[in-house]
């Protein structure tokens, strides 16, 4: 399957065509970046703040780009170049037409919390459909949701594209260019806040993904959310809901903790979830429902949601063997409701102390005082915490902290050089990603190696 440059000229809105191929032109790929560019590809200089594609227009002819879509002429060039106001756009355009192409099912995740994680239990739960297209890590903007579909065979049987959100409109941008067949919304929390002013508008714009899937397809939405009925009620297309409390259409029963892992019961259907986060439970019923509603045995569901490995720094677990520690390291980033569920694993993990490096909650506008305040009356409630390290200005307002570091380098320099651990240790590191706290975890990892060099 190819795309021609007529169809291409066709699908956007040229301010120019310059040097038209005199005969039939057809483009095996299309690329932004000219690391992975392949002769014959069409090239499309993207503009960012980072990097202007333009400046890589002679890169990509000397690489054999057969063609350019660019903002601005490149009068170097005898290459064939269509001209748009916006690459970005167009290149959300080329991606929507190569995507019509493919009479699949294309489902659409977004979420506040666990939009990344629920799309690769998703991704496991649907093997057994064959060859299914996922959006890589997080690459879930107007850039990487057209990358991603662009890869799209006619091998592939499903699609899943993750999509973030920064504001209102966003969603709605990219479901034009994925043009989902179903949608999966998880969980409506104060990610965002900061520049949407309250969760009702952070609901409404990911709700714009319930606006968007067809009447004949269907939407997955949490039960146990508070936002349910809203979201509902936005959506023409049949709702198949998820959760933990009666009523649920797919609900989990039973739910057992063991070793790191959860293992739950989805009406007669045994079903092992991989990860040591409760949270994970509705994460994982989210993904059962779309592959059964798919058509997919729930047996073969199940067994598929087995081999779910976790992403990095989403709970994801180190054990130290020679340091008789373990790492609960879900820095990738942090909300009211994802650190609180952390915060119940890391007491229900193991025999030995709880530790817990927290770091600032960020984005959470005219609510963040008062978040990181609540934080700290929860973890008195829960108790079991037997030490608590905050990092960052924000953060130093959950109290009970043993010790305030400034950054995640301090942090992770305490953790290395001066924290007295134990052998059955378990230690949670937590935070918005701004915060960088991975670096503690990568700290505390390294005493293994310095340990055995020393």
């Amino acid at each position: 399957m190819q795309l021609t440059f007529t169809e291409v000229a066709g699908a956007l809105t040229p301010v120019a065509t310059l040097h038209e191929p005199q005969e039939p032109l057809s483009f095996f790929g299309v690329s932004a970046d000219t690391r992975t560019l392949q002769p014959g590809d069409l090239f499309v200089a993207l503009v960012s703040e980072k990097a202007d594609g333009h400046a890589h227009a002679a890169r990509a002819e000397e690489l054999g780009a057969a063609a350019m879509v660019v903002a601005r002429a490149i009068d170097e060039s005898t290459l064939p170049q269509i001209v748009v106001a916006d690459t970005e756009i167009a290149y959300g355009q080329i991606a929507r037409l190569w995507r019509d192409r493919f009479d699949i099912p294309v489902v659409a995740v977004t979420g506040s919390v666990g939009k990344t994680t629920t799309k690769e239990m998703l991704f496991a739960a649907l093997a057994p459909l064959g060859l299914v297209l996922k959006t890589p890590a997080s690459q879930n903007n107007e850039t990487g949701v057209p990358k991603a579909l662009l890869q799209l065979t006619p091998e592939h049987k499903a699609a899943i594209v993750e999509m973030g959100m920064r504001g209102a409109g966003q969603i709605d941008y990219l479901c034009q260019i994925a043009n989902p067949t179903a949608g999966l919304i998880t969980v409506i929390a104060d990610n965002h806040r900061e520049l949407l002013g309250s969760r009702e508008a952070i609901a409404d714009a990911k709700g714009e993904l319930a606006d968007y899937v067809p009447a004949h397809g269907f939407l997955v939405l949490n039960y146990d959310d508070p936002f349910f009925e809203r979201l509902k009620a936005k959506s023409k297309a049949r709702i198949v809901s998820y959760g933990l409390g009666d009523g649920a259409d797919i609900r989990a029963t039973d739910a057992q903790f063991e070793n790191g892992t959860w293992r739950v019961t989805i009406g007669v259907t045994p079903v092992t979830v991989t990860s040591p986060s409760r949270h994970d439970i509705g994460n994982a019923l989210a993904a059962y429902a779309v592959g059964v509603t798919l058509g997919i045995a729930p047996e073969d569901v199940a067994k598929a949601l087995a081999n779910y490995a976790p992403p990095p720094m989403r709970m994801e677990v180190a054990t130290l063997p020679g340091q008789g520690i373990t790492v609960l390291n879900d820095s990738y980033n942090a909300a009211p409701a994802s650190v609180r569920s952390a915060l119940e694993t890391l007491t229900s993990y193991g025999s030995g102390r709880k530790i817990a490096f927290l770091g600032d909650m960020k984005e959470l506008g005219d609510v963040s005082k008062e978040a990181h305040i609540g934080l700290g009356t929860a973890i008195s409630e829960l108790g079991g915490i037997d030490a608590l390290f905050t990092v960052g200005e924000l953060a130093a307002d959950i109290a009970g902290a043993r010790r305030r570091f400034a950054d995640s380098a301090e942090a992770a320099a305490y953790a290395f050089n001066e924290f007295e651990w134990r052998s059955g240790d378990v230690v949670l590191v937590k935070g918005s990603r701004a915060m960088a706290m991975e670096k503690i975890a990568a700290a505390i990892q390294s005493l293994e190696t310095a340990a055995a060099h020393g």
